[in-house]
């Protein structure tokens, strides 16, 4: 049996399910080489992994941002040259996403340097229960169903700086900026919507960086590498658009906090595990 294959296609799996879900796919990526002792992934594989998971959202919200493109491009005309106004919504919901990218690009560039020193299991195990909590919390607030129409750019530079924590190991991207986007008042579905959109330059970012390490390095990139990628790929692909049915359906039920009891679990585990290991 392959036990190089079945590794890489339980990585790519939890990889595309945590990019998505509100926990830590830095966390977990750890914790499973910690507990296979397989070495590091290879940064080809990242890539792969990266490129799998925006494909996947690309795929899911192809409609909504060839809608958000055209309207940007309609809004971005001349007033007297304009057939109708462009859809508001639309527009705003870009305009928030932007402003959102600034503080998040910045942390995903020096991510090297601010992840590593999260990397140890006793702080992790810390990290994962704080995240827990944060995605918890918005459940004791009322609820408010704000989209882009009533957020400002301090709102959407609030969003950037919440997603942007998620450079650290045991907090989530889409964990945080959805719970900031609830305690700003948001709606579940649309704040949802807006941390998966910006995943997508997010990724792109990562998957430079990914880039950058293998030039850097200067991996040999061979045929089974590629497979092993390929295989990672497909599987994360999978997981991230499971991911997107799982919040849409805890959404649906407002069982949205209820990640944070895994959170706090993972937490626990890897403080049992630091212990036995």
């Amino acid at each position: 049996m392959n036990w190089n294959l079945i590794y890489y296609l339980l990585y790519g799996l939890v990889a595309g399910l945590s990019e998505l879900l509100p926990v830590s796919p830095i966390a977990h990526g750890y914790l499973i080489q910690r507990l296979t002792q397989f070495p590091a992934l290879n940064p080809v594989v990242q890539l792969f992994i990266h490129a799998a998971v925006f494909i996947a959202i690309f795929v899911r919200y192809w409609r909504r941002l060839g809608h958000i493109r055209h309207e940007l491009k309609i809004a971005s005309q001349p007033t007297y040259k304009r057939k109708r106004h462009p859809d508001i919504n639309a527009v705003l919901d870009a305009k928030v996403i932007g402003i959102g990218l600034i503080p998040l690009l910045i942390a995903i560039a020096f991510s090297g340097s601010i992840t590593s020193h999260f990397l140890k299991l006793p702080i992790l195990c810390v990290t994962l229960i704080l995240g827990g909590v944060i995605v918890f919390i918005p459940q004791y607030l009322p609820g408010a169903n704000k989209d882009s129409r009533s957020l400002s750019r301090k709102d959407g530079l609030i969003l950037g700086l919440a997603a942007s924590l998620g450079v650290i190991p045991g907090f989530s991207r889409i964990g945080t900026m959805m719970s900031v986007g609830l305690i700003r008042g948001c709606d579940k579905n649309y704040i949802f919507d807006i941390a998966v959109l910006a995943s997508l330059p997010a990724l792109a970012a990562w998957m430079i960086m990914d880039i950058i390490a293998i030039t850097l390095a200067g991996t040999v990139v061979s045929g089974m590498l590629l497979l092993y990628g390929m295989f990672a790929a497909v599987a994360a692909a999978g997981g991230a658009f499971l991911a997107i049915a799982i919040m849409r359906y805890l959404i649906s039920k407002s069982n949205s906090h209820d990640i944070a009891y895994y959170s706090w679990g993972i937490g626990l585990f890897g403080f049992l595990a630091y212990l036995v290991i």
